[in-house]
């Protein structure tokens, strides 16, 4: 590491008639409309800014910086465990690739992200409690083969990160010393293996399992009496361990078919006090989840043409591990909540000219849950959007 260090500090200085500069760049912008059954709709700005440049300095050295803008249209997220009518998210992510050999590579990369939420229509952005701040630093090692009949390769990765949520604070801070206050702020550690193959110059797979530990540096557990864990200053901590598997076939005509699957389990030791009948409930956070998500692209007008239309599904399933379920009015019964989410999207693209085409698409997504009660955050909702605009890409 410490030659390659040397060799990357002699590179930099090296004559600028050396180095070679590539960059991508995809702007997608987008008007539209995002709607719950039942429950009114609204208006959508949606879009995207994507730039890759990429700075070649030698056969062995690249240095890269990805750029992300994004607005996306409405969602629940699990995590949060709310619904969000829109979501923003900008994103710079530094790295640096060295090529040890013909078959060892590494990178070293860094990640900064904020991320902005809203739960109403009339809300202003950067005020969301659930709005984010993200930066980490992560180390990547990948070896290339022939095995298996085709091209194969892994990758370890190890990535260190931080989150904090500066609009998110807890009230009851001020009667236990300032302590419970940023209870969403979190340290992480994520650990991945990936393997890829190819078998052919149509069908390739690829299988990620990766595990992400996340201390909280000022959510205290919670007692059997609703208190909390001041004293001995233990925190909550959080283990997500995730396994999937995709498979891409590059069909007919330009045609592509593609689906993945996904196994989640995520455990907490954190407990839920519910005030209400006086008594915490043992791995509230704690759940495992199933998905299932294909996908086909058909092109049309020929391969060059750059007309195409994709359609998507995607199933989930989730379950939790002691959350229980509530009827309407807010009692809880005797059966663990479980989530079943059913996803459609439909996706087109029209050329026009070299660099710009026109985009639109739709999408109905239903969630159905034994959780009847729906006083925080919806747990049976259908929720239907649609979109068009143009992309620009270069």
């Amino acid at each position: 590491m410490l030659r390659a260090l040397l060799s990357f500090l002699l590179l930099a200085s090296a004559p600028a008639q050396a180095l070679e500069f590539k960059n991508f760049l995809s702007l997608d912008a987008r008007g539209g409309g995002a709607g719950v059954a039942g429950s009114g709709s609204s208006n959508l700005i949606l879009g995207q800014l994507l730039t890759i440049p990429a700075l070649k300095l030698d056969e062995a050295n690249t240095l890269s910086l990805t750029g992300l803008l994004s607005s996306t249209s409405a969602d629940k997220v699990i995590a949060e465990d709310s619904f969000f009518t829109q979501r923003a998210t900008a994103l710079l992510r530094p790295s640096w690739r060295h090529t040890m050999n013909e078959s060892l590579k590494t990178q070293l990369r860094g990640t900064a992200m904020r991320g902005a939420n809203l739960e109403s229509p009339g809300q202003a952005w950067f005020a969301n409690p659930y709005d984010f701040e993200e930066y980490g630093l992560g180390l990547g090692l990948t070896r290339d083969s022939q095995a298996f009949g085709g091209n194969w390769s892994l990758g370890l990765g190890a990535d260190v990160m931080h989150r904090g949520y500066p609009n998110y604070r807890d009230l009851t801070a001020s009667f236990n010393g300032g302590k419970n206050s940023a209870t969403k702020d979190y340290n992480g550690l994520k650990l991945s293996l990936e393997s890829r193959h190819a078998l052919s110059e149509t069908l390739s797979g690829r299988v990620v399992l990766s595990e992400l530990l996340k201390d909280y540096s000022d959510s205290y557990l919670v007692n059997a009496d609703g208190t909390l864990d001041l004293a001995d200053g233990k925190r909550r901590s959080d283990s997500t361990l995730t396994l999937s598997a995709d498979g891409d076939l590059a069909a007919w005509a330009g045609a592509r078919a593609s689906a993945e699957l996904e196994l989640q389990l995520n455990s907490s030791n954190q407990a839920y006090f519910d005030a209400g009948i006086r008594k915490p409930i043992a791995d509230y956070y704690s759940y495992t989840s199933f998905s299932f998500s294909p996908s086909y692209r058909q092109p049309f007008g020929g391969k060059k043409s750059g007309h195409s239309a994709t359609l998507g599904y995607q199933l989930t399933l989730r379950n939790f591990s002691g959350r229980l379920a509530r009827s309407a009015s807010g009692a809880y019964t005797n059966d663990k909540q479980s989530d079943l989410e059913n996803a459609f999207t439909l996706d087109g693209r029209y050329q026009l000219f070299k660099h710009w085409s026109m985009m639109g698409g739709t999408a109905l997504r239903m969630i159905s849950s034994n959780n009847q009660y729906d006083l925080g955050a919806k747990s049976n909702f259908t929720l239907y959007t649609l979109n068009l605009g143009l992309e620009f890409q270069l």
